[in-house]
């Protein structure tokens, strides 16, 4: 019975980026997400990222990190302005009540050059609907080309 009780209440720790395939652009935020089960036998958590010297503990003190916790559940760090050396396996480790350490699954984030968005605030509505029109003439053009062979 103690060891079923102790695998239950045991906490668990799961991360996701907010962006598919943890790919994230330079000079944008990356956003690492940590839900947390049974966050009430977790004593502490640190975030971490591997380095080719070993696991290294990231100095949350720096303006180049945030951490925020938007409930007991959740934990979140905000990685400012993407950089190359941003580049890497990060992960979640917390110090629990049962005097075991648990380990986050592992997420490596992809920085890439380029940017991620675009400008259309000062396009008028019957432009932007042009464009797409002829995005979409354009792709079905290529796709019926393609068909043809």
């Amino acid at each position: 019975m103690f060891f079923q009780n102790y695998y239950l209440e045991r906490p668990r720790i799961k991360i996701l980026s907010d962006q598919e395939n943890d790919r994230f652009y330079i000079g944008e935020d990356a956003i690492i997400t940590a839900y947390l089960e049974n966050p009430e036998n977790i004593l502490c958590a640190t975030w971490h990222k591997e380095t080719p010297y070993g696991d290294q503990a990231l100095d949350l003190a720096l303006p180049k990190y945030k951490e925020t916790a938007n409930s007991l559940n959740e934990q979140i760090l905000r990685i400012k302005n993407c950089c190359e050396g941003d580049r890497g396996i990060y992960f979640l480790l917390a110090g629990c009540s049962c005097n075991t350490e648990i380990c986050s699954n592992r997420i490596c984030l992809k920085i890439v050059e380029g940017y991620n968005f675009a400008c259309l605030y000062y396009l008028s509505f019957e432009s932007i609907h042009i464009y797409f029109l002829k995005y979409a003439c354009l792709k079905a053009s290529f796709i019926y080309s393609f068909n043809v062979f």
